[in-house]
């Protein structure tokens, strides 16, 4: 099955982008995608977090990091499809 030209795009936009935490900035790829798509897509972060314990075993450190983004759009058929991109 071949992908659409939305799907394409979406995916070429993602490739592009820095998805370190630091520089991740999901209003602003939400707001790219709208210029891209022409429509306002859902744009959902799964975060996985995790505690580490320290080395005085007394205290523990939460650690929290991107996992997927999924993007949901209407694609060109008129039919709702979701993108889930692995980080």
């Amino acid at each position: 099955m071949s992908i659409s030209l939305k799907e394409s795009a979406i995916n070429n936009y993602i490739g592009n982008l820095s998805l370190r935490e630091e520089d991740l900035n999901l209003n602003q790829i939400e707001q790219d995608l709208v210029k891209l798509l022409g429509e306002r897509p859902s744009v959902q972060p799964k975060w996985v977090k995790d505690a580490m314990l320290l080395e005085d075993r007394k205290s523990a450190k939460e650690i929290k990091r991107l996992d997927s983004i999924s993007i949901i759009f209407t694609d060109l058929d008129d039919k709702i499809k979701k993108i889930e991109i692995k980080i």
